[in-house]
């Protein structure tokens, strides 16, 4: 316990799913913040993911509500 706010942030990339955030959210539930950031393909260094789209604010909203009993705070993060 370093006394230092942490945050932590998942990039939310197609296959990942509400249990998998809601696992994550539970191991690092005494952390100041956790950030839902959603997959963005613009800026790759591996071009197999060129085509990929990520799951779009509705779902990491949705998900975020489900896991705020969790962590102190928890934000939505992308390019939209």
């Amino acid at each position: 316990n370093s006394g230092l706010p942490h945050v932590f942030r998942t990039t939310v990339f197609p296959g990942i799913r509400i249990e998998d955030i809601t696992h994550i959210a539970g191991a690092i539930k005494a952390s100041d913040e956790y950030v839902l950031q959603d997959f963005d393909s613009s800026n790759l260094t591996n071009l197999a993911f060129k085509d990929v789209k990520g799951l779009g604010r509705e779902v990491l909203e949705s998900w975020a509500q489900e896991i705020r009993s969790l962590v102190k705070q928890v934000r939505v993060s992308a390019l939209w």
